[in-house]
């Protein structure tokens, strides 16, 4: 029976970019000539895209605060869909990952993450940022800060920079000048050295709402990642307009992208709520009613992400769902036809838009936190490029 090292180099590679990401870890102490494919910048992008294709199985992190909102927690979790006879049989395994994160739980909070590597900064210390890829167990703390004073709010973004073939790690902080507050931002290119200050491009009473929002850490750490852009909802206060900020990874600039002109509808004077997602490698808004258990759930995508500051026309409402009577809030699309959501009595459930019913999902109880993404286990190395 002829040997897997006897087939074709060309088979071999590509038989191996299709394993998990822990498995070739692993697999790098066989010999050299596996470390040396395993470790090849083609091979690790090989590896990704056809991670990102694999759609059996998919891995969630869940964060946000202990019962008494005191420290942060993370969970990590993988749904395997077997998918048997037309039926999906839906398993959920506790990653066996985390360990660092329960270590360092009181230091730091997941803040971001793309292609499988997390960003973490420090709750106490918060110049310390550390980047973090769970499948490979690498972890890189990034330089100090440029900035040397006192800081009282940060929002931090995370991702890929498709022009130069590298990560960044950009953040917005506000700095404590006694009697004011300014906001300053920097970024800080993976393998590099130093943080860099860049320019913020906004208008006073935008400025205005980015510093409320920071000062009061309204959704400041929920970032989602699409295609070289960094995306907040934010809003200053509950009462005021909400917002997204995008930020470019390529030109390294902020805009300010306005929500969907009639996104409200007939509220009838029920409160609602708007989060944001990715869905089919674009972005979407979440739109839907704690109180009114009579309002569908709304969908709304953007179009258009290549960065113009004003995007309200580039919005179209997708579809609405439900009524769905005892859901609490969607949370994710953890598949392209399945959103993760919760529920009033704090379990998980999958909503199918095929089918357009829901289905159980075997979450623990307690893990459906502030915040939760999917992500992919990669061989990304957290010291530099692809």
């Amino acid at each position: 029976m002829a040997k897997f090292l006897d087939l074709p180099m060309e088979l071999v590679v590509e038989i191996m970019s299709f394993l998990p990401a822990e498995s070739l870890v692993r697999f790098k102490c066989v010999c050299k000539l596996w470390y040396s494919i395993i470790n090849d910048r083609g091979f690790v992008a090989k590896h990704l895209r056809n991670a990102t294709k694999i759609s059996s199985t998919k891995s969630l992190c869940f964060t946000g605060y202990g019962k008494e909102f005191e420290e942060p927690v993370s969970s990590f979790l993988t749904i395997y869909d077997d998918d048997k006879n037309g039926e999906h049989v839906y398993s959920v395994v506790e990653d066996s990952l985390s360990p660092f994160f329960q270590r360092h739980r009181d230091e730091y909070v997941v803040s971001s993450q793309c292609n499988g590597i997390f960003c973490l900064y420090g709750e106490q210390i918060t110049n310390n940022v550390i980047l973090c890829n769970p499948a490979t167990r690498e972890f890189k703390l990034l330089p100090d800060s440029c900035f040397c004073v006192k800081t009282c709010g940060i929002m931090f973004g995370f991702g890929y920079d498709p022009r130069v073939d590298s990560y960044k790690v950009v953040r917005a902080v506000l700095l404590d000048c006694g009697d004011n507050l300014s906001l300053r931002a920097e970024v800080c290119t993976v393998g590099s050295s130093s943080w860099r200050e860049i320019k913020l491009n906004f208008s006073l009473s935008q400025l205005e709402v980015l510093i409320l929002s920071i000062a009061y850490g309204r959704n400041v750490h929920k970032q989602r990642y699409c295609k070289g852009a960094c995306y907040w909802l934010l809003s200053p206060m509950r009462c005021e307009e909400e917002t997204i900020i995008r930020f470019d990874m390529s030109n390294e600039q902020f805009y300010r992208i306005s929500l969907p002109i009639n996104i409200n509808g007939e509220q009838e004077g029920r409160s609602l709520h708007t989060s944001l997602a990715i869905w089919n490698e674009s972005v979407a808004l979440f739109r839907y009613s704690y109180d009114d258990v009579t309002r569908p759930i709304d969908i709304w995508v953007m179009l258009d992400s290549s960065g113009v500051s004003k995007a309200s026309c580039c919005w179209t409402k997708q579809l609405s769902i439900g009524p769905l009577e005892g859901i609490c809030r969607p949370i994710l699309f953890w598949k392209t036809d399945e959103i993760l959501m919760s529920t009033d009595d704090g379990r998980a459930v999958s909503y199918n838009l095929h089918a357009k019913r829901l289905g159980n999902l075997p979450i623990p109880p307690g893990s459906l936190m502030c915040n939760a993404s999917v992500y992919i286990k990669s061989l990304v190395s957290v010291h530099g490029r692809i």
